[in-house]
């Protein structure tokens, strides 16, 4: 029994130890690592560990560039050479990561030094502000040859790098469907019914909203549909907003929408819309209310997934045309 229980603790043992070494062996983050944004590379690491997870080595990057944050996405700029090389130090290791400084080696301390937080993920690395962690990471991932900063970057132009996308919320995209299903042509709809499930709907996407659980670009897509059926204007200046963010994330069809809710939050408030995605019935016949056709011009409805005033006219007529009894 004693022979057992010891064959026993064996076996414990070296399957604990076995996965030590292969948690040790996900987070090495020695080696050679790049930021690639839209084909290219913008920074590169090379970095040696001391085998008890201190890092250092070199950093490659442009003399300077500029960083701002749009949504969740970091965009680059004012990008320009020559390639200048860095150190890289580990200040110390913390929560999982490593505290890493990059600087002159003749002014350590200079305006130049940055200061990053280094931890794998699982499509690589990334680095993270050490001081304030609502900002974007940066990610990277294992180069490819060439293993060099690229040397084409445009002063001139803005670069993008998004991190992976948020997962949708199935409970927004079931209560989408339902708000569109409530809709749906060639149906009887009573409408006073669909009203009170409709502030049922946005009551609880309020909900999801503030609690932080709206994050995608579907996400906010299907709830700037949801609020866009609303009954007050807030409801759609919030829609807008949300729309506005769904483009932000990626999701450009949400332009269509974008103008919508502005067009309708516009008449809400008696101002005229300014698209022409707005159609109402009065006595008896469709028309678009008060609208400045002047301010914006098609290119701009072209560009929002919007019809131009010809076929926005043609599509009264036919609107009409239909209405009319006898008429093909």
């Amino acid at each position: 029994m004693r022979s057992f229980l010891r064959c026993l603790l064996a076996l414990l043992m070296t399957a604990q130890w076995a996965l030590l070494v292969g948690v040790t062996h996900a987070q090495d983050l020695s080696g050679a690592w790049v930021w690639n944004i839209e084909g290219r590379n913008l920074m590169v690491f090379e970095l040696v560990s001391d085998g008890e997870g201190r890092l250092a080595g070199t950093l490659k990057r442009p003399t300077s560039l500029m960083t701002s944050i749009g949504g969740n996405a970091l965009t680059v700029s004012g990008v320009e050479g020559p390639v200048v090389t860095r150190r890289v130090e580990t200040i110390e290791r913390r929560d999982g990561a490593v505290h890493i400084a990059a600087f002159d080696p003749h002014a350590p301390t200079g305006p130049s030094r940055r200061e990053y937080l280094l931890s794998a993920t699982a499509a690589g690395a990334e680095l993270r502000s050490p001081v304030d962690d609502r900002l974007p990471s940066i990610p990277l991932v294992r180069p490819r040859p060439p293993l060099e900063v690229a040397t084409d970057l445009d002063p001139q132009a803005t670069y993008v790098t998004r991190p992976a996308a948020p997962a949708s919320n199935p409970e927004l995209a079931t209560l989408f469907e339902a708000d569109q299903a409530a809709r749906s042509p060639g149906t009887t709809i009573d409408w006073r019914t669909v009203g009170e499930q409709d502030r049922a709907r946005r009551a609880r996407a309020r909900e999801m909203l503030d609690s932080g659980q709206i994050n995608s670009a579907d996400d906010y897509w299907r709830a700037a549909f949801i609020f866009q059926h609303g009954d007050r204007p807030e409801d759609y200046l919030l829609a807008h907003s949300l729309a506005v963010a769904a483009i932000g994330l990626g999701r450009q069809d949400a332009t269509w929408i974008a103008a919508a809710t502005m067009d309708r939050y516009l008449h809400s408030i008696g101002k005229p819309q300014i698209y022409g995605t707005q159609f109402q019935l009065r006595d008896a016949e469709m028309t678009q209310g008060n609208f400045n056709r002047e301010l914006l011009p098609d290119q701009v409805r072209r560009s929002s997934n919007v019809p131009t005033l010809a076929e926005q006219a043609r599509s009264l007529d036919e609107m009409n045309a239909d209405s009319v009894p006898g008429t093909d």
